[in-house]
């Protein structure tokens, strides 16, 4: 009976070890995702100030950019905040959770990412 007691003990050790490993590797990725939105945001809102033939005048260009900003701010504030996050859920034990106005803030910043997000798509749609 103790051996059985003991091999689960040990399951439950791999698990929570593979739990902070994959919270750490999405929190990498995270991260990229960041510095590749900034840049590419950045890029394209660099693209339409310069923009010497001035077509990007129109309003639905408008809307686009507005999208664009909107995206720079979800890869410069959102995913950052949410790598960051990841990684600590990873490095830190269970028992010692994160505060919950912490939790409530990247519930808040995920919502913005995702409707950010959707209103990417309806955007394309049209």
């Amino acid at each position: 009976m103790a051996g059985a007691n003991t091999d689960l003990t040990n399951s439950t050790q791999i698990h929570e070890n593979a739990n902070k490993d994959v919270r750490t590797i999405f929190g990498i990725i995270f991260l990229i995702m960041a510095l590749v939105a900034a840049v590419g945001n950045t890029f394209i809102i660099y693209v339409v100030k310069r923009d010497p033939l001035k077509c990007f005048k129109k309003p639905t260009n408008v809307f686009n950019i507005a999208l664009t900003v909107a995206h720079l701010f979800a890869g410069v504030i959102v995913l950052p905040f949410t790598g960051v996050l990841n990684i600590l859920r990873g490095q830190r034990a269970e028992k010692s959770a994160l505060p919950s106005a912490v939790i409530d803030l990247e519930a808040f910043l995920l919502n913005f990412l995702v409707g950010t997000a959707n209103a990417s798509v309806v955007c394309y749609i049209n």
